[in-house]
């Protein structure tokens, strides 16, 4: 994986595929890169919505994978610029964080999260979910862990090519805590080490 600098520009991913169901709910995101370029994410293609795009041609069209985690998340953020694996295709990686159990607030893991890492591919005009890994779990329980609690903003750190991050957790059944890093395979999988 190489990781290449790229020119500062704002995309808008409609989050549009043909037969996908829709999700009214979704709210805007904007993944703000390292390097300073900005992904918008919608889910209307309604020209209004993308005013503040100055480029409408930039406009990518996210598969139906990439909706249904958008859709469930609480909140999502870029961790990686955008850079190119060893096959080419254009990608970053971004953290969504889930709740554990939004149907039973009351319940276990009610108040809870569950969180991924995803890697996003940008292909031409296609913006998709090329793979995605369990971070955090509370229903698993896998837990993030780092000086500043286990939100995963403060938790998983970037690292440099081949890596993207590193993360330590704990997980049944001794709940050592353990250091993991992460990168993209040849074949665009994530893989934690």
């Amino acid at each position: 994986m190489q990781i290449t600098s790229m020119k500062t520009r704002i995309l808008s991913i409609a989050l549009l595929c043909a037969g996908c169901v829709q999700h009214p709910q979704l709210p805007h995101y904007i993944f703000h890169l390292p390097a300073g370029t900005e992904i918008n994410i919608s889910y209307d293609k309604n020209p209004s919505l993308h005013e503040h795009s100055r480029i409408n041609e930039n406009i990518l069209y996210a598969d139906k994978e990439l909706i249904s985690y958008l859709a469930e998340a609480e909140e999502a953020f870029s961790l990686t610029d955008e850079f190119r694996t060893r096959d080419g295709l254009h990608a970053f990686s971004a953290i969504v964080r889930m709740s554990s159990d939004a149907d039973n607030p009351e319940g276990r893991c009610g108040a809870g999260y569950e969180d991924y890492l995803l890697l996003i591919g940008i292909d031409g005009k296609t913006a998709t979910l090329v793979d995605h890994i369990l971070l955090q779990s509370c229903l698993s329980d896998i837990s993030l862990v780092s000086d500043s609690g286990d939100h995963p903003k403060h938790a998983v750190n970037l690292l440099p090519a081949p890596y993207i991050a590193e993360f330590k957790s704990t997980a049944p059944p001794d709940f050592n805590i353990v250091l993991h890093k992460v990168k993209v395979s040849d074949s665009n999988r994530i893989v934690i080490e």
